[in-house]
């Protein structure tokens, strides 16, 4: 019978935390608008672009884009009012 191992906090390390899970049915898709940072919110508002480009930097620094399908939104047309 194996022992268990548990660190000073308690925790038993004879087993990863999580398991990796290889599932090609999940995807993840993801929505980024570099013009998000240029519009201001009244305060209170739930909307945080600082937090949003934050976010954003996480996702390229740390690579996590290239399991990601990414989306660019295209430009919007303008038309003339009342066509």
């Amino acid at each position: 019978m194996p022992t268990s191992h548990k660190d000073p906090a308690g925790v038993e390390r004879t087993r990863p935390l999580y398991d990796v899970v290889h599932n090609d049915k999940k995807r993840v898709a993801y929505f980024y608008d570099s013009d998000i940072g240029n519009y201001a919110y009244v305060t209170g508002h739930p909307m945080k672009p600082h937090r949003i480009r934050l976010a954003h930097s996480l996702v390229m620094n740390y690579n996590v884009y290239k399991f990601l399908e990414i989306y660019v939104s295209a430009a919007p047309l303008r038309l003339p009012l009342g066509s």
